[in-house]
């Protein structure tokens, strides 16, 4: 799959760059842009959600996504953190935060509450 290629493309340019680079790993998949009906992503999107976890193993796919919305790109816009957005985007400012506490579950070997 191209992504894992991608990975072992960088870990090459690094390492014929640095003797002390320690090599990168793919540790999951975060999907975005998923459009969602009743907080749930439409069933379209799960199919595909669905397949990539059939493909990749679904332990390679983050349980957080990141819903279709604006607030990110607003956010950025003004230099604020999606966090600093009016409520009315809330939503993508959540799921950040889940994100981020998975990614360091992930890495952290579960440490993270």
């Amino acid at each position: 799959m191209l992504i894992y290629s991608k990975v072992d493309e960088l870990n090459e340019r690094f390492q014929s760059s640095s003797k002390e680079y320690s090599d990168t790993k793919l540790i999951g998949i975060v999907l975005n842009f998923i459009r969602e009906y009743g907080n749930q992503p439409k069933q379209t999107q799960e199919n595909m959600i669905n397949t990539l976890k059939r493909t990749l193993s679904s332990d390679m796919i983050f349980n957080s996504y990141l819903p279709y919305g604006d607030a990110i790109t607003r956010a950025s816009m003004l230099s604020y953190p999606v966090f600093a957005v009016e409520n009315s985007q809330a939503k993508q400012s959540e799921c950040v935060k889940k994100m981020t506490l998975e990614f360091l579950n992930r890495i952290g070997g579960g440490i993270v509450v």
